[in-house]
């Protein structure tokens, strides 16, 4: 038997050890045979040798350039372990010369999923599943595509069409029932993908952020100790966990900086294969010649970004700055409309993969680009590791640290992050030297306590407006300690339908009485700045304090009392008080925190006045002018590009 003969054999039994040894002979004897060079090709990709079979493949192809097979199998590897390009290339000419052919338009669209490409992508896996409307393959990355497009009912279907042949779509489907508020059914498909991957940290961190969202405290403290038994010899690095969770479930700082490093190095890879360009080289700014500034965000829409950077944009100093916005998803609503009318120029990006959105920053000349999402949902990191700008600022989306490389700085402020506390990770803090915050949009509410059902004035309503993944069970014990001692009071709590059950049995096991407790909806903005302004106090979370929240409850005169933290989302009604000038909000400790409360909400003259100077602040203060904010931006970008010799 021949070596090629006896090489086919053992691939075909699954000896790939064997098989390896005598293709390698055979072709030593006959090295442009292009079967047998093929046939070992495939051995490398099923072995997981994507770079070496590419590079073989390469080779059949200049010596079978008939051979559309080849064609495939090379876009296959290139997909895994190549550059983009090239893979799309092969891919390309796959579909050209094989337009019938279900496998040639799934790694098309497969390899655009990786572009970032996730209308093309689209397009092609459709084609894809109408020629083979089982192709499991097709619908996975179909479902990819819909997901990054934030279609979770169709990503849904897709993954679901997939599961068929990979039960681990589980995950997938989870997330997507995740994103679409479909919180119990998410909670059920990460409780399966952990019962079908149990040494997967990532699952788990995403099930105690859905246990955090439903307010199933203890859960989430159980899921939590199983997670670190599962990283107590490290983290490892795929995959990667999502970085959004580790900035408020209560984790150790050593594994989060660790988990983002990781998380960063994953981006850069990616990158890697995405983006030939090199980094943009700087240029300097002539005299007189105005700055770039790009703002990059997935969320300049009806989202809290979208809405506190409309003024910031408008009111940039146009004689010194040229204000350029890049949108990473289409919206179509009156915030997109106003923050289209306050930049210069606005770039729909949502069609662009990365490359694209790359080049077009390059393009414009951008000096400084600021990333308004850091790694939340939208976000396309591989932009900003590809270096488009000279300068790279994160601000305002992800209030904490990144571990990312890209950037030469993260734009917090001396109350959010003090210069004399500690910072355990490498990211460079540049403090502004205005709030962190923008203003809100809209300032004022109307006192109507007859209209949202509140008791009469003097007996005090306690608020509580946050996201219910912000809550804990110290918070909410020291809720109950409060009403305790503030007999009159009455707390009202904003919890989404899924989040009420665990919340109440949570207030219930602890002795809470139900007749003293206001579980509310959601409302449009205009209603929440009423129904803010009829409360007295609003009372703010521990591990993840309010932002937009805050400062729209403080817009309508509602005082926020706040304990400061240890970490940025810890202490941003930190950053709101003391830029408001109201020390006496900002609490130490949590006995401080329901001391303060209870004394305020037992002496409501003293509350009515505290009301009167909050709105006496915001109305006088500086907090709320949005001049001002965009010119502390400003004084950033142009002190940073001094230091890099951009800016004379």
């Amino acid at each position: 038997m021949t070596d090629a003969e006896q090489a086919r054999r053992s691939h075909a039994a699954g000896d790939a050890v064997t098989a390896g040894i005598h293709y390698e002979r055979a072709l030593v004897a006959d090295p442009a045979n292009a079967a047998l060079l093929f046939d070992y090709a495939l051995l490398l990709m099923q072995t997981g040798r994507t770079q070496d079979a590419a590079k073989i493949l390469t080779d059949v192809r200049r010596l079978a350039p008939g051979d559309a097979q080849v064609l495939l199998a090379l876009a296959a590897c290139l997909r895994e372990g190549g550059t983009v390009e090239d893979a799309m290339q092969a891919a390309d000419e796959a579909t050209r010369r094989l337009p019938h052919d279900a496998m040639a338009w799934m790694l098309k669209g497969s390899i655009d999923v990786r572009a970032g490409e996730y209308p093309r992508a689209e397009m092609s896996l459709r084609r894809a599943l109408s020629l083979a409307p089982g192709f499991g393959e097709a619908w996975h990355y179909l479902g990819e595509s819909l997901h990054q497009q934030q279609r979770w009912e169709e990503a849904i279907h897709a993954y679901t069409r997939a599961s068929a042949e990979q039960p681990g779509e589980i995950y997938n489907i989870a997330m997507c029932a995740e994103q679409s508020g479909n919180l119990e059914f998410a909670r059920s498909g990460y409780q399966q993908a952990c019962r079908l991957y149990p040494d997967r940290p990532d699952i788990l961190l995403r099930l105690a952020q859905t246990e955090a969202r439903l307010c199933e405290f203890s859960s989430e403290h159980e899921t939590l100790e199983r997670f670190r038994r599962l990283v107590a010899d490290g983290i490892p690095r795929e995959p990667v966990l999502e970085a959004f969770p580790l900035t408020y479930l209560p984790l150790e700082s050593a594994l989060v900086q660790g988990a983002l490093n990781h998380y960063m190095e994953a981006v850069s890879a990616r990158t890697a294969a995405l983006v030939r360009l090199a980094p943009a080289a700087p240029e300097p700014i002539p005299a007189g010649g105005r700055i770039r500034i790009g703002y990059l965000s997935a969320d300049l829409g009806m989202h809290a970004v979208g809405q506190l950077v409309d003024d910031v944009f408008r009111l940039h100093d146009r004689e010194r700055f040229e204000v350029f916005v890049y949108s990473l998803r289409r919206h179509d609503d009156v915030v997109t409309s106003r923050i289209r009318e306050s930049s210069d120029v606005y770039v729909e990006c949502g069609d662009l993969g990365v490359a694209g959105v790359v080049e077009r920053i390059r393009q414009d000349g951008i000096h400084v680009l600021i990333d308004l999402n850091g790694p939340t949902t939208g976000a396309r990191l591989e932009i900003l590791a590809s270096r488009p700008a000279a300068l790279q600022l994160g601000w305002l989306g992800f209030l904490h640290a990144q571990q990312a490389p890209w950037l030469d700085a993260i734009l917090l402020d001396e109350h959010v992050q003090p210069s004399t506390q500690a910072w355990p990770f490498d990211d460079r803090v540049v403090r502004l030297p205005v709030s962190v915050f923008p203003p809100p949009p809209r300032v004022g509410g109307r006192r109507q306590r007859e209209r949202f059902g509140l008791p009469a004035e003097g007996s005090p309503v306690l608020a509580s407006f946050n996201n219910s993944y912000k809550l804990d069970a110290a918070l909410v014990a020291a809720w109950l300690e409060i009403m305790r001692l503030a007999p009159r009071a009455t707390l009202m709590v904003y919890l989404p339908p899924a989040a009420r059950p665990g919340f109440l049995r949570q207030w219930s096991a602890i002795g809470g009485d139900p007749s003293r407790l206001m579980v509310v909806d959601a409302l449009a903005p205009e209603e929440q700045a009423d129904r803010a302004a009829s409360c007295d106090l609003m009372l703010d979370a521990f591990r993840y304090q309010g932002g937009a929240t805050t400062l729209d409850a403080v817009a309508s005169g509602l005082p926020v009392l706040c304990r400061a933290g240890q970490t940025p989302p810890s202490r941003l009604g930190v950053s709101v008080n003391r830029a408001l000038g109201l020390e006496e909000l900002v609490v130490a400790d949590t006995t401080e925190y329901v001391e303060r409360a209870a004394w305020l909400a037992n002496h409501p003259d003293e509350l009515e006045a505290l009301r009167h100077r909050v709105a006496t602040a915001v109305r006088e203060g500086v907090l709320f002018d949005a001049r001002r904010s965009a010119a502390g931006i400003e004084a950033t970008c142009e002190r940073m590009l001094r230091e890099k010799g951009i800016l004379a």
